[in-house]
C-alpha cells in the first residue's frame, strides 16, 4: 500500500471493512464499538500514521496538547467526529468537573499547526480531514448536522 500525504482541507477516505478483527468477535460488533469516540480516538492516531507518509506519532508522555507531528506542517491534534459531532477543546476541558476556559483554548490553538478530524460515524468507512486551527477560533464544536459539508459527503 502506498501511503498518502496528509494536507489541509483535503478529505481522505479509508475503508477498514476487511482489516478489522479482534479474535472471534464479529465484525458487526467491532464496527459498533469503534463508533464510540473513546475507543476509536486512541486508535485513530495509529491509523493516521499507518496511512500517511508525512506523519510521526509522538510519545504521549513527552508531549502535551498534540498527538502527531506532520513533516512540513507541524504539531497535529487528533479529534474524533462521532454521532455527537466533534468538540476540539483539549481533553482537560471536557468531562465531569472540568470547564471550558477561552484563554487556555486559544493558547491550545496557538500551540498547534492543525487539527485532524476523523469521522467514524460510518465505521468501517473512515473520513479524515486536516483543518487549520483558525477554523476553530469562532467555534470549538462542530454539530453532527455539519458533517456532510465538512467531509464533502453526499446526503
Amino acid at each position: 500500500m502506498s501511503k498518502l500525504r496528509l494536507t489541509f482541507d483535503t478529505v481522505q477516505y479509508i475503508n477498514l471493512r476487511d482489516s478489522v478483527s479482534f479474535g472471534p468477535i464479529a465484525r458487526s460488533v467491532l464496527s459498533e464499538r469503534f463508533k464510540d469516540g473513546r475507543l476509536f480516538g486512541l486508535l485513530a492516531e495509529d491509523l493516521i500514521c499507518s496511512h500517511f507518509s508525512n506523519i510521526i506519532k509522538t510519545e504521549s508522555n513527552t508531549t502535551k496538547g498534540f498527538d502527531l507531528i506532520a513533516n512540513e506542517i507541524g504539531k497535529i491534534e487528533v479529534k474524533s467526529f462521532t454521532k455527537n459531532g466533534c468538540d476540539v477543546s483539549p481533553s482537560f476541558m471536557k468531562g465531569i468537573g472540568r470547564s471550558f476556559d477561552e484563554s487556555n483554548y486559544n493558547e491550545f490553538l496557538d500551540g498547534i499547526s492543525g487539527i485532524c478530524i476523523c469521522d467514524n460515524i460510518d465505521f468501517p468507512d473512515v473520513y479524515i480531514i486536516l483543518k487549520h486551527p483558525d477554523f476553530f477560533l469562532a467555534k470549538r464544536k462542530i454539530h453532527v448536522s455539519e458533517r456532510f459539508n465538512l467531509f464533502q459527503l453526499e446526503e
